[in-house]
């Protein structure tokens, strides 16, 4: 009698056994995957009258590309740029570059290791087309290249 309780208590366990090693084995599988860190997509937000349309991190250089919206078909002016990222100011771009948009902004920031996620601020001077001049803020994040 006593062996028939054994065998049925070896026979729990080992069905228990290897339903526990085969989720263990596919966590490890998901894990290796890359299924627990997924890739953030690169934003870029921009009120009017500018459409951020995309950013990037790469190294040192931030990179931003910034449109008109609306009915500004010929764009503001842009007549200077600051960006900040994770916190730290850039050390050179933007400046005074009085162009009509769409441009490309370009800054040099702190080194980002690739894969580490970022998030920035850049600060844009524009004027008008009629001569006023504003200030505005473009929000953006995502993953350095």
């Amino acid at each position: 009698m006593n062996n028939k309780k054994a065998q049925v208590a070896m026979e729990f366990l080992m069905t228990y056994g290897w339903a526990i090693l085969i989720v263990l084995i596919v966590l490890a599988a998901l894990f290796f995957l890359g299924v627990f860190n997924p890739r953030i997509a690169n934003t870029c937000l921009a009120p009017a009258p500018f459409v951020c349309t995309d950013v990037k991190v790469s190294g040192t250089t931030l990179t931003l590309v910034v449109g008109a919206s609306g009915t500004f078909s010929a764009g503001p002016s842009i007549a200077g740029a600051g960006a900040t990222v994770n916190g730290q100011a850039s050390t050179a771009g933007g400046g005074t570059i009085s162009t009509i948009i769409p441009t490309a902004m370009t800054f040099t920031i702190p080194s980002q290791t690739v894969g580490s996620r970022f998030t920035g601020v850049a600060t844009v001077a524009y004027t008008q087309t009629g001569g006023t001049s504003h200030t505005t803020t473009i929000t953006f994040s995502g993953t350095a290249e």
